[in-house]
This record gives C-alpha cells, structure tokens and sequence, in this order.
C-alpha cells in the first residue's frame, strides 16, 4: 500500500474500534453497523494481503536462490561434457562429437536443450568413450540437474504470481474500504452530534483524520 492507503487503512481500523466500543450509539443505525462490517472485512484483507506479499517475496527470493544455484551446476556439468567431448574429438578424428555448446553466456531455455540433447545422446557407446579418457558422464546426473533447475524456477514464478494476486486484491480492498470509511466518518460524525457525547465526537473526529502530506510552498514570485 501507498503511504496515503495505509493512512486510509490505520483510520479505519481506529473508527471501527470506536463502533465497537459504543454499541449504544452505533449499534440502532443499520448503515453504521453494515459500512463498519464492510471495513472490518477490507482490514481483514489488506492485513493478509500484506502476509501474502511478504510470504510471496520469500518464495520468489529463495526461488531466485535455488534457481541459480541449479543453473550454474547444470552449466558447469554441460560445458565439462563439451570440453572432454573436444578433447576426445582432437585425439580422435573419427569421433562423432554430438555434444557442443556455444561460447559465451546461456540462456535459461538454450541450457535445457543442450542438456536434455546430451541427455539423449549419452548413448552406453559414448560413455564408454568418454570413460577411457578419465571422464564418466552421467545421463541420470544431467536429468537431477535439469529437474533441480526446474524446480527452483518454478518456484520463483510461483512467488511471482502470489505477489501480483495480493496486489491486485489490496488495489480493491483499498478503494473499498476509502469510499466506506468515508461514508461512516458522516454517519458517525452525525449519530455522536445527536447522541451529545462531546468528549467522544472529537475522538471521532480526530479518528478520522487523514493527514496529508505537507505541499511545498510554492517560490516568491522573481523580484523586478
């Protein structure tokens, strides 16, 4: 939320606090009674929202973590694959060298294929050549490596995702609860005045005061 919002938010919750502790005045006015039901809902949102946006903002850290993590041991395990793959090439012409990546940086998707193209060409006859040069390569380890970076990139979508439907679900709970804090503020203002309680219509008043930020002075005109 918006600093504005959370002002917003922390009136609310005072108002209805004040509904609550004077039944006797609030409770005979259905509006009263169904607009402070109404905010206590919004609060109840707003305030699990806001657990679901820091729970999401975890998920999404540790997603990131782990996904990163799972990215660098696939692509070392990938480029230590193609570099024995050259070696046996350069020893051995007749070599059929299916397992090359290109120089430089990797995206996400070109890291998969080239380990699930490996993968699949990690025939017994391949690995046995690799093996006679000090190298056994593991189709079972690619295919750990590749389901590890998965899942941690799954993860950091997921918390993607739950950090967006909690910020859609605070924009709405928020510009509910403005327009029925503010329709109480009236209600309550005018139930206080009839019920002649002046202590506690200045503790309502001040309950629903937003206090704006202060604007900047605009500059003197320049002198002549």
């Amino acid at each position: 939320m918006q600093d504005d919002d959370i002002k917003e938010f922390n009136s609310a919750d005072r108002m209805t606090a004040i509904v609550a502790a004077h039944g006797e005045i609030f409770g005979g006015n259905a509006k009263a009674v169904s607009l402070t039901a109404a905010c206590n809902a919004d609060i109840d949102i707003l305030e699990a929202a806001g657990a679901s946006r820091v729970s999401s903002s975890g998920l999404r850290s540790d997603g990131t973590t782990d996904r990163q993590i799972a990215f660098d041991a696939l692509e070392k395990y990938v480029r230590k694959i193609a570099s024995n793959a050259k070696t046996i090439k350069k020893s051995e012409p007749d070599f059929d060298n299916k397992f090359k990546i290109k120089a430089g940086s990797l995206n996400s998707q070109q890291l998969l294929d080239a380990g699930r193209a490996f993968h699949n060409d990690l025939t017994p006859a391949a690995i046995a050549k690799f093996v006679e040069y000090g190298f056994t390569p593991s189709p079972a380890g690619i295919v750990s490596k590749i389901d590890a970076f998965e899942a941690g990139r799954a993860q950091q979508n997921a918390g993607k995702g739950g950090g967006i439907a909690a910020t859609a679900e605070t924009r709405a709970a928020v510009k509910r609860l403005k327009a029925n804090r503010r329709l109480l503020a009236e209600i309550g203002k005018n139930l206080i005045e009839e019920a002649g309680d002046a202590g506690l219509l200045a503790e309502w008043k001040s309950a629903c005061r937003i206090e704006r930020r202060a604007t900047r002075p605009a500059d003197p005109p320049p002198s002549q």
